[in-house]
């Protein structure tokens, strides 16, 4: 019987179907996703060389918090605007219970970080902690989603314990930069069990999933600075929020 079925499944094999819209499809550029959706992104193509966001001109240049603020990140890059079916689809994975939309969104951050990081010989992976208390409510770290996938695709180690979240923090995105800054601030410590010396002279990719000031990621990359002795810290995340409407 099992054999037949075998027979029965590749003669007429399973239709992939879109995690987001729930359709079949016979053929999308991304798994999971089907091109109809996929047309709704606007992947990020004119960004500040600095912490990636779109800007309205392509080429060297900064925007104004990084011309501005100390960022303790070499640079951060994202795959998409945070706006339109983009935008729904990361609500959806992180607040919807939705955490198999992780898989689209870690393929495409694979893209870019064959495009942006795959020459800088990037040593461990590494995701933004979620407080104990929001964990336990959502049910999984949606930063870690990503951060598997990419180091599964990359071969590059994850590093899941090397520091931690020792406060909740209210709900940042309606916050002003300078109350996320205050809010993060003494919220990220190193784990006491880790030898950091080991990370001496590496380079580290931090993983989110929404670059929106910059804020959380800087103060995860300020902590282990402080603490790891020549680190270099990049960023990568699907989404960031354009600088053009700002």
């Amino acid at each position: 019987m099992k054999i037949w079925q075998k027979i029965i499944d590749w003669i007429y094999p399973e239709q992939p179907y879109c995690y987001y819209c729930g359709q079949d499809y016979f053929r999308s550029e991304v798994k999971h996703l089907c091109d109809n959706c996929l047309s709704g992104f606007k992947f990020n193509e004119s960004f500040c060389t600095k912490c990636g966001r779109e800007l309205l001109t392509n080429g060297e240049e900064l925007c104004a918090d990084c011309q501005a603020d100390k960022y303790y990140f070499k640079m951060a890059r994202s795959c998409f605007i945070y706006q339109g079916t983009a935008r729904q689809l990361l609500l959806r994975m992180k607040y919807l219970d939705q955490p198999e939309l992780a898989e689209p969104i870690g393929d495409l951050l694979y893209v870019y970080f064959c495009e942006n990081y795959n020459n800088l010989s990037i040593d461990y992976i590494m995701p933004v902690p979620l407080h104990v208390e929001r964990l336990s409510m959502r049910g999984y770290n949606q930063s870690l989603l990503l951060a598997e996938i990419l180091a599964k695709k990359t071969g590059i180690k994850l590093v899941n314990d090397l520091l931690f979240r020792d406060k909740n923090t209210l709900p940042l995105f309606s916050l002003s930069k300078e109350a996320r800054q205050s809010e993060l601030d003494g919220v990220f410590r190193m784990s006491m069990h880790k030898n950091y010396q080991m990370y001496d002279n590496t380079n580290i990719l931090i993983v989110d999933d929404i670059y929106t000031t910059g804020s959380t990621v800087n103060e995860v990359s300020k902590v282990l600075q402080a603490n790891i002795n020549d680190l270099s810290i990049y960023i990568l995340t699907p989404a960031t929020v354009s600088l053009i409407a700002n």
